[in-house]
């Protein structure tokens, strides 16, 4: 069957197998976008006689091999001793706990019967509450984005002037206090975090996109067209988020400074998930109107390849535009990082000032703590301060 990857893998010409070790890739053109897709998930490369077994047990060539799991406590590993870097893992075996309850999460952490948390878990107050000579606790990088997305497909939101009236009728840093705790980044396209590549929060709240401004924000919908009393159905995942809290402040913001009318709604995760991704290159053709888009994704060029190319893994919004499709090609085919840093940032100032396809919300701050003596332990996904993103993978400086 087609894959919903295709693009990430379009650059290539043929592909030859010499030998039964060997895979030979030939291209069309250079391409920087295929070094980190053949590092994807989407193309993990495994026997066919395991394939049976993805479903009940845990594979992979990773530091750490899976043991047990026992519903509602949690799962135990053992250190894997032909992990290709196996010298430089320095605990045997470890187990991960289920602790629901963020009080006895945290002071298990405090009494050294835990040593480490995952940053998912953590909110500013707990954070606080854990300060102290035995737990450090720090603010991860972000690879993360929330977006507010159009169907560029649907005659309605065609007017360029009437979704940058949206973005500026709302109030990101209200949208921060109120909702995020106090604690959020202002993020553009490409997550602020990835550095030189990305813009900082101060430059992004100093574009014009992301400026509150009702007052400009009503003169360009009713020069789009709007009317007060119009209505919007927007579809969002209510499945482990607070999404419906945000949006139900940007709904009022929405109403207030423009007129909007917007009925929100939800659907079963299984359903929203390709909905969102793939628009109408999925089942169902994807949401008619508005909708949330959130994914992370930790290689930096993969924030602007799978949601604006036609036919990308993140292109719910159905976008398409020819010049931002060549800018793109060429960023594909840009292999010298100084060069790519700066045409990524080009592209991203095109996609706000003339096409607008998705909106970014300010995301929440993500932090971990773990107990201070604690060292030499890989936390997976989490990125502490003192790492700088390089040609495919964060690093520490």
């Amino acid at each position: 069957p087609k894959s919903t990857f295709g693009n990430r893998f379009s650059d290539i010409n043929t592909i030859e197998t010499p030998d039964k070790t060997t895979v030979v890739f030939k291209l069309k053109a250079p391409s920087r976008y295929l070094v980190s897709s053949l590092a994807a998930e989407t193309a993990l490369i495994s026997p066919p006689e395991i394939e049976n077994d993805y479903k009940t047990k845990a594979i992979g060539p990773g530091p750490y091999i899976h043991e047990q799991y026992l519903q509602g406590e949690g799962s135990t590993f053992k250190k894997n001793p032909d992990y290709i870097d196996a010298k430089n893992i320095w605990f045997n075996r470890y187990l991960v706990k289920v602790i629901t309850d963020a009080a006895t999460r945290n002071a298990a952490l405090k009494t050294n019967q835990v040593d480490w948390i995952d940053s998912g878990a953590l909110s500013p107050a707990d954070v606080k509450s854990l300060e102290g000579p035995t737990v450090t606790t720090y603010e991860n990088i972000s690879a993360s984005t929330t977006n507010t997305s159009w169907n560029m497909k649907n005659p309605k939101f065609a007017d360029y002037r009437l979704r940058l009236a949206m973005s500026k009728a709302f109030d990101r840093q209200a949208y921060i206090d109120q909702t995020l705790q106090a604690s959020g980044k202002w993020t553009g396209i490409v997550p602020v975090d990835f550095g030189k590549m990305a813009y900082t929060q101060d430059e992004i709240k100093a574009n014009n996109v992301f400026k509150y401004d009702p007052a400009e924000a009503k003169k360009l919908f009713e020069a789009a067209g709007g009317k007060a009393g119009m209505t919007v159905e927007y579809y969002y995942n209510s499945s482990g988020t607070t999404d419906s809290v945000q949006l139900q402040l940007m709904s009022k913001q929405w109403e207030t400074n423009l007129g909007i009318k917007t009925t929100l709604k939800t659907e079963d995760y299984s359903i929203f998930l390709p909905k969102m991704y793939l628009g109408a290159a999925g089942p169902g053709g994807g949401y008619q109107e508005m909708f949330t888009t959130t994914y992370g994704i930790p290689n930096w060029h993969e924030h602007l390849f799978a949601p604006y190319l036609k036919g990308g893994n993140r292109n719910g919004s159905n976008f398409e535009d020819a010049e931002v499709t060549k800018q793109l090609d060429d960023l594909k085919q840009t292999l010298d990082d100084a060069a790519a840093f700066e045409k990524s940032r080009k592209i991203q100032t095109l996609l706000w000032e003339k096409h607008l396809p998705m909106m970014q919300r300010p995301t929440p701050l993500s932090y971990s703590a773990y107990n201070s003596k604690l060292r030499n332990f890989p936390m997976p996904g989490n990125y502490p301060p003192g790492v700088e993103w390089s040609y495919g993978t964060w690093k520490t400086k």
